[in-house]
This record gives C-alpha cells, structure tokens and sequence, in this order.
C-alpha cells in the first residue's frame, strides 16, 4: 500500500519547514454504475466539486451519501478529507473512524494514515503516534513514514526514540533536510550536541534557513553558550517565527544572557 508522500519545498527568505510542508488527506475516488447508490447520494458528483476546490458543496453531497448509505466508507473518508481541510480535525477523525469500522482491508491503512494526520494536525500527538506506529510495523523503510513518527516522539520527548528510527535510513536518504533536522534536534535534546552537529552543517550548506539557525541554537544551549544561541535563535525567528519550539528556545536564551523583558 502506498501512502501519500511528505513533500518538501524551499522557500525562499522563509526556510523549509520539514514537517508542516504539505501534509495532505488522501481522497477515495471511485466509478460509480448506474443504480449502485440511492439517487439521493451523487458521490461522483461530491468527488467533482472536492476536487474543485468547493468543500462546503462536496461536504453537503457526501453527508447526504452517508445518509443514504451509512456504511459507505468513500464518502465517510472524503468527508474526513474535506473536514480536515477546513480546520475541523475532531469531526475529521470521527469519520475516519467510523470509515474504518467498516473498511475491508486494502483501504484500512490509508485509512488510517489519513487518521494519524488529523490527530497529528490536531497536536493530538500520542493519538497520531500510536496510528503511526502501527503504520511504520508494516513499512519500516518508509522514510515519510518513520519522519512523521520520529516527529511525535520528539514532541513527547522520547528524544532516543526518534534518534533509534531515523538512524538505520540515514545512510540510504544521504540529502534529506527533513530526517537531518528530526534527527539533529533529538540527538541535541538527548545531550549527544556534537553528533546533531554534524545534521546542522549539512542543513547550513544548504544555504541559509531558520531551521539550520534553530538547531545550532540548541546546541550552543545545550552547550551553555546562551549568547551564542541567543544570536542564531534571533536569526532563525527573523527568517521563520514559526519553527515549532524556536519561540521557547530563544525566550529561555534570552533569559539566560540577562534579557528578561525580551524572553517575556
């Protein structure tokens, strides 16, 4: 079974943000026959006006499927998709699993991969790791996969975790941003500072991003070096704010070297 890839992107004065870069819901497309479904239910017609970018109309067709066919795991699914799209994970991962009490088996997992991204996306994170985990049993070469499960360990702090998944592919993924900087921020966080070092300089010869900033940042603060860190988690911020945990770095940085109203 294929999954949806993670897809990374350079953005130029913004940096790469590995992890957040289009994340996306897979859609179930079928062929309908005539008389296969109530009249009432058009899910061809719902799939048409999703993929067209109309999700209130797609959403409307899809719930009037389900209602016409509750066990109807298509519409169940892109209906999960479309509510993702919008913001509304809870609603999103209740369809995804009332779709996967009736799944057969050749949709199950994505199925599930499209759950573990709405409680992922939701920082529902020991739900998506859990999901994830079950995943990755089953593909562990799977780069995008073994990221996306190293990334909730990191978040939850099982920082050896995620440096005991991402190690065995290293050596077959030599130039990847995203596994240097999961990897290089959970050897940092677990004290081994030279080791994440090394992620750092292949993520700076890149060229200049907030994420290589962030994590030379963390480990001159792991390293006690809080005006250092201060300088690169400055950076990092002026390039991209958004980095997920720059802001608490930089403000305990901050802190450290005296600077008390700019870490508030």
């Amino acid at each position: 079974m294929e999954f949806p890839r993670l897809v990374l992107r350079s953005s130029p004065g913004r940096g790469w943000n590995p992890l957040q870069n289009r994340l996306w819901f897979a859609l179930f497309i079928g062929t309908l026959t005539a008389g296969t479904l109530p009249a009432q239910c058009a899910l061809d017609r719902a799939i048409q006006l999703h993929q067209a970018g109309d999700l209130q109309g797609a959403m409307r067709e899809y719930k009037a499927c389900i209602a016409a066919d509750p066990k109807r795991v298509e519409a169940r699914s892109n209906l999960g998709a479309v509510l993702a799209k919008l913001g509304r994970y809870q609603e999103a991962i209740d369809e995804y699993r009332a779709a996967l009490n009736v799944a057969t088996p050749e949709v199950a997992p994505r199925l599930k991969f499209n759950l573990a991204l709405a409680y992922y996306k939701s920082f529902q994170i020991p739900e998506a790791a859990a999901e994830f985990e079950s995943l990755h049993r089953s593909q562990p070469s799977d780069l995008n996969l073994a990221l996306l499960l190293a990334d909730c360990r990191l978040r939850t702090g099982e920082f050896q975790a995620a440096i005991d998944l991402l190690t065995p592919l290293e050596p077959s993924h030599p130039d990847q941003p995203a596994l240097d900087y999961v990897l290089g921020m959970a050897l940092i966080r677990n004290g081994r500072v030279a080791e994440g070092q090394t992620r750092v300089d292949r993520i700076l010869r890149r060229g200049d991003s907030a994420e290589g900033h962030f994590l030379l940042g963390a480990a001159l603060f792991t390293a006690g070096n809080y005006p250092g860190a201060a300088g690169e988690l400055s950076k990092a911020a002026a390039l991209n704010p958004e980095v997920p945990s720059l802001q608490s770095y930089y403000g305990q940085a901050l802190l450290f070297t005296g600077d008390a109203d700019g870490a508030t």
